[in-house]
């Protein structure tokens, strides 16, 4: 089975989620976007440490979908896998709905929210392909 990493670009933070057997999506981490160089360090070592084959990014609209298109395309230069996109609209306000819902304090909230989104992002493209198997 492939390894997936779902992605949560911001502008501020990165989110990550991880599945492992391409069956259900888990939160993995989330930090701080500060410089694209040390943004691009940070994820080929995750992908070498999980052994990630496949890349799943959230794809806002507008200019913000732009930005991400930018930076998958800078990507490519350090992983050569598959990249695919995944509407992610409504997938933070989810993300934080759930999390309220878990009765998290606030500050884990906080911390957390970036990487339940990635996880939100990459499960939804997870079922995706189930569906278009079933079919």
């Amino acid at each position: 089975m492939t390894t997936f990493l779902g992605v949560d670009f911001g502008l501020k933070h990165i989110g990550l989620a991880i599945s492992y057997e391409g069956q259900l999506a888990e939160p993995l981490e989330t930090f701080s976007y500060q410089d694209q160089a040390e943004a691009f360090r940070k994820l080929t070592l995750i992908i070498d440490q999980h052994g990630i084959e496949s890349v799943v990014f959230g794809l806002p609209e507008g200019k913000m979908g732009q930005k991400v298109h930018l930076f998958v395309d800078k990507l490519g230069y350090f992983f050569n896998g598959p990249v695919s996109f995944q509407d992610e609209t409504l997938s933070t306000k989810e993300a934080k709905r759930k999390l309220i819902e878990s009765q998290r304090k606030q500050q884990q909230r906080k911390k957390m929210i970036h990487q339940f989104a990635a996880s939100l992002i990459l499960q939804e493209f997870l079922d995706s392909r189930k569906d278009s198997l079933i079919k």
